[in-house]
């Protein structure tokens, strides 16, 4: 089964929309053998993660609309002043250093807001999810 790992916060509703749909994507790729897991960055770097092919879907604050990203680079990471602070750019990078991570695609779904048409957003994952499925 394939995973696509899930990312974000229901308590930050700026951060929610990921998770607000997840459970319809679930639905809607069941049959196709997908498998959506809510993560937290930091549980990447277990020993059970043994995908080096991953496919993430986070919130982006730079967009308005559903994107794939496939290089990390372009991800900007903020400062770290802690553990805590570890964000997933940091993560990532990481990863493809130590060699645990061939290759990345995030779908990037816009932050939340009142108003935001949840239905198009789903639809344009779904659309994004496809395409990448057939690229693999």
């Amino acid at each position: 089964m394939k995973k696509i790992y899930v990312l974000g916060n229901k308590g930050f509703e700026e951060d929610s929309l990921p998770l607000n749909i997840m459970d319809n994507l679930q639905v809607k790729f069941y049959d196709k053998g997908i498998e959506f897991i809510h993560v937290d960055p930091m549980e990447f770097f277990t020993d059970e993660n043994d995908e080096e092919d991953l496919i993430l879907i986070d919130t982006d604050v730079n967009t308005s609309v559903v994107r794939v990203l496939e290089d990390i680079d372009m991800i900007e990471s903020t400062p770290n002043v802690s553990l805590h602070d570890f964000d997933l750019g940091t993560t990532l990078k990481i990863m493809k250093k130590l060699g645990k991570l061939k290759s990345v695609k995030i779908i990037c779904v816009p932050q939340y807001f009142e108003g935001i048409d949840e239905g198009k957003i789903l639809d344009d994952i779904c659309e994004k999810i496809e395409e990448i499925m057939k690229s693999n």
